[in-house]
């Protein structure tokens, strides 16, 4: 079985392109993305070159870490202040 994640890529979707391009920085420390990787602006989504699975514990914790720090009550949190 495989586990993979689409990243949305579209700057729409993002309060900036700076917000955009933080988290695809930070998934390419955990070689989620090549490191050369850029996307263009007519690109909406991109898979992670590596399967879930593949990640070690320590490795997916961070991916719960970045993931957190973009979405959900901790994006909220820091969009009200």
């Amino acid at each position: 079985m495989t586990f993979s994640v689409t990243t949305v890529l579209n700057e729409d979707f993002y309060t900036s392109p700076a917000e955009r391009d933080n988290l695809l920085q930070d998934l390419k420390s955990l070689n989620l993305y090549a490191a050369d990787f850029q996307p263009t602006p007519e690109m909406q989504g991109r898979g992670f070159v590596r399967d879930l699975q593949d990640l070690t514990e320590d490795e997916f914790a961070r991916l719960l870490v970045i993931l957190a720090k973009y979405c959900g009550e901790a994006k909220a949190a820091s969009a009200a202040s």
